[in-house]
This record gives structure tokens, sequence and C-alpha cells, in this order.
């Protein structure tokens, strides 16, 4: 009896198919039993468990690693590493990557006006460019104010390149601040205006007891210190390298000096060159007191306005207790003391060395117009081209009392052993130099006695 809905035909080909696919099928199965992976729940230590079956049954687990998108946070530097701020307990600073963040602390906009802080540790700046503490540009000043301790402690290795016209230094700018007891040495800065070792610039500001050596250049108000110094008190410190000014002013102690008082500062086995406005001590000082300073074993070289202690002093100056010794080499208006002095009061002032220059050139003043000069002594000797004097190159008015030339004096026409060129003024109680060599006009005590 034949079967009901297929051939013959049909039910032997759906059964050769039933037992050639359920063969395949437990193949498959083996296969999958004895190599691929079993995935496993994710373990408690959150990672998920990879189970391998090798062909003998072994099992091996491992586990496989979450691929998250790692978070860099970048480390932020406290400028301190203890204190409060006070007198009593300042905040100090110990380390390179503190003194950076204090820095940019100040940069950021932070004064600290009646805040101390104070060096507790030597620091390294290891020639690493130097971002200046504070700074001062069209429109906006970010200045230190605070007080700052530097604790007998060094800071070496200050480099600074810059090319804009911000006051550079380790402080760029300080206003109404107190900087003592600190050192830096070794110290390469390199700016356009406002340079200087220790500060760029200076308002109302009293530095003591500071020691700065190395290199300075930019083009003006260039100093070993401080690049310009306004109404400031700059006491017991000193500057011994080589300062370079492109420009006006440039000086080993201040660039310029405006309303300021020097006491007892000095600068030693230096050079300093500029163009105009060249002293060891200051280019330009105004309106300020310069008292009991010395410079020893310096040259000082420049074109106009080039003098020992200061290139130029107009208003009402004084010099008190001041000495020279070394060489000055200028153009015009060259002295041992002062290139070109307006006014003023110079008291005890010695000269020891060379003074070399062109036209205005003396032991003591290249050009005088005006004030006194008291007790000036010079034993440096004086070569010049024209109007050259054993104290005074030129002197136009005001008064020389007591003093004296006593060296070689040195020219070519109008030489004098006290006064190159005398236009007007006074000279009393004055010893002139009496080795006078000229080749054309010449004197005893004036040049162009014979034009009186």
């Amino acid at each position: 009896m034949e079967s009901i809905g297929r051939s013959p035909r049909e039910g032997k080909t759906g059964k050769g198919l039933s037992r050639f696919g359920f063969a395949l099928c437990l193949l498959c199965a083996l296969s999958f039993a004895f190599v691929l992976p079993e995935f496993a729940p994710i373990s408690a230590e959150g990672a998920p468990r990879v189970v391998t079956k090798t062909p003998d049954g072994k099992k091996t687990v491992r586990r496989t690693r979450l691929h998250r998108k790692k978070t860099v946070k970048r480390r932020v530097v406290s400028p301190f590493a203890g204190g409060q701020g006070t007198a009593r307990s300042p905040w100090t600073i110990r380390t390179e990557a503190q003194l950076r963040a204090f820095a940019a602390s100040v940069n950021g906009g932070k004064n600290y006006a009646g805040k101390h802080i104070r060096l507790t540790a030597n620091v390294d700046l290891g020639g690493r460019a130097w971002a200046p503490i504070g700074f001062s540009r069209i429109g906006r000043t970010l200045a230190f104010s605070g007080v700052f301790d530097g604790n007998g402690r060094t800071i070496s290795g200050l480099s600074l390149k810059h090319v804009g016209k911000d006051p550079v230094g380790l402080f760029g700018t300080i206003s109404g601040a107190y900087v003592y007891n600190l050192t830096v040495e070794d110290a390469e800065v390199n700016g356009v205006a406002e340079v200087g070792i220790l500060a760029g610039a200076a308002q109302k500001s009293t530095v003591k007891n500071v020691s700065v050596s190395g290199s300075v250049a930019g083009s003006q108000n260039v100093g070993g210190l401080i690049g310009n110094a306004v109404e400031c008190r700059l006491l017991n410190s000193e500057f011994i390298g080589k300062v370079k000014g492109a420009g006006a002013s440039a000086g080993g102690i201040a660039g310029g000096a405006f309303g300021s008082i020097l006491m007892h500062v000095s600068v030693s086995d230096s050079s300093i060159e500029g163009r105009e406005n060249v002293g060891a001590m200051a280019g330009t000082f105004q309106a300020g007191l310069l008292q009991n300073v010395g410079v020893e074993r310096c040259v000082v070289t420049g074109t106009e306005n080039v003098g020992g202690v200061a290139g130029a002093a107009a208003g009402p100056i004084q010099f008190q207790s001041v000495a020279f010794d070394g060489n000055v080499e200028g153009v015009e208006n060259v002295g041992g003391v002062l290139g070109l002095n307006a006014q003023g009061t110079v008291k005890d002032a010695s000269v020891q060395g060379n003074v070399r220059g062109t036209n205005q050139v003396g032991g003591a003043f290249g050009l005088w117009r005006g004030g006194t000069a008291l007790r000036c002594i010079s034993t440096a000797s004086v070569n010049g081209r024209a109007n050259v004097g054993g104290v005074a190159g030129q002197m136009e008015k005001g008064l020389l009392d007591h003093c004296t030339s006593d060296e070689e004096v040195r020219g070519g026409d109008i030489v004098g052993g006290l006064i190159g060129r005398y236009v007007g003024g006074r000279y009393t109680n004055c010893q002139p130099s009496t080795s006078v060599h000229t080749g054309l006009k010449g004197g005893r005590e004036i040049g162009n006695e014979s034009e009186r």
C-alpha cells in the first residue's frame, strides 16, 4: 500500500539528508567543545574572564583588560612649603618649582602687599628660561609689593632673554616692596628697556644687603642691580660683572636712578659699557643722594656723558664720600666722577686710574655746569684732545673748592692743570697738576687763560 502525501523517492532522499545533517551537527558540537572559548560573567575585579578549552580537556582562564580613556592630571605646585605670610611666620620657598610657582602667582595678579616671603634654601635655576616675578606693560602693571627675605640664601643660574619692552630681571617689576639678604649669582639677563639682574623696574622700594653677579644687556636703563629705580633706597648692596647698554643709561647699580638713595653700595671687577649716560654706579642720576660708595677695578666706556661714578647728574643731587679706581673712556664729557653735572653738590670724592676721552675730559668732571664741588681729589692720569683738565674738562658755572689734581694731564688743545676750558663760575683753594702737556693752548691752572 502506497503512502499518502509523498513518493517513495522523496522519502528516501529526506532520510539520507537527516543522517548527513546529524553527523555534521555532531562534528560541529565537538569542535565547539574543544576549541571555542566560553565567556563567563564579569568578575568581581571588574574584568571579564575568558575560559579556553584545549584538545586534551584542560581549561585556561585569562582576564581581558577593559580599555578605558585615561585622564591626565596636571600636578599643581604650591608656591610655598609652609608659613602663614606674616612677619613671624612667613611663607617659605625652598625649591625651584616653588619659586617658579611664586612668579606665576604674581603674574597672575597677586601682588602680596603686606605679606612676607622667605627663601629657606639655595635655588639653582640651571640656566633654564625664567619668567620674571611681576611685569609692567602699557596699560597694565602686575608688580610684587611684599617683603622678600633672601635669608642669606643664593639664587643661581638665572637666564633670561626677552625681546619685548617689559622690565626684566629676577623680578620684572617691584613697587612698594622690600627685598633683602639675597645673593643672585651667575646670572645672564638680556632685554630691551629696564633690564637688571635683581629687578628691571623698581618704584618706591627698598633693596638691602643684596649681592648680584653676572652679565646684563639691553638698550636703555640697563643696570647690574636694577634697570630703573624711581624713589628707591638701595642700601649695602654690590654688583660684580658686566653691563652692556646699546642706548642711554647704563650703570653697575642702576641704569637710571631718579629721586633715589644709594648708600654703602659698591661695584668691583666689572665692565660697564654704553652709549649715552654711562657710569659704574648709575648711568643717569637725578634728584637723589649717593653716599659712601666705592668703585674698584672697573672699566667704564661710552660715547657721551661717561663717568667713573655716574654718567650724567641733574637736579638737586648730593654725592658724599665717593671713590673710583679704574679706567674711564669716552668721547665727549668724560670724567672720573661725573661725565656731566648740571647742578648739585659733590663732597669728598677721590679718583684713581686713567681718564681718556676726546672733548671735555677731566680727572673728576667732564663738563661742570653748576653746583658745588668740595674736596675732590684726582690722582688719575688724564688724556684728551680738546678741553682737558686735571679736575674739570670744562667749567661753565658753579664752584670748585679745595679740589686737587696730582697726576699727568695731557691733551691737544686747551689743556689746564685744573680746568681745561673755563667759561664761568669760581674756583678757590684748588691745586692744579704740575704736569701739563699740550700741543696748542695750555696753562698751569686754566687751558684758555689767554682768552679770559
